[in-house]
């Protein structure tokens, strides 16, 4: 277990030659991407949910809170958010 496990990044990162959200903004970006997330409107189709997703995805990488384990993070993110939405009737599938 990793002396930073469960809590955000307090540094730096970048992927390749991409510089992810600087650790200092953390709370802020996502603070307005779930506030986002919760204000999102029906989806209609399933192609729109897999736009939705595929914009939170990439948003979730940018963001990058952790410093090991942020792929199994959206992934429980996704799986929560279509759960959500085919529980309540807003998407069928």
């Amino acid at each position: 277990m990793y002396s930073f496990a469960g809590h955000f990044r307090d540094v730096q990162l970048m992927k390749g030659v991409t510089r992810l959200c600087q650790y200092q903004f953390i709370n802020s970006y996502a603070s307005e991407l779930f506030l986002q997330k919760n204000n999102e409107p029906t989806w209609s189709s399933i192609n729109q949910a897999a736009n939705r997703l595929a914009y939170y995805k990439y948003e979730l990488n940018m963001l990058h809170p952790f410093r090991e384990r942020n792929g199994r993070t959206i992934r429980i993110f996704y799986k929560h958010m279509l759960y959500l939405k085919v529980l309540t009737g807003i998407l069928q599938i």
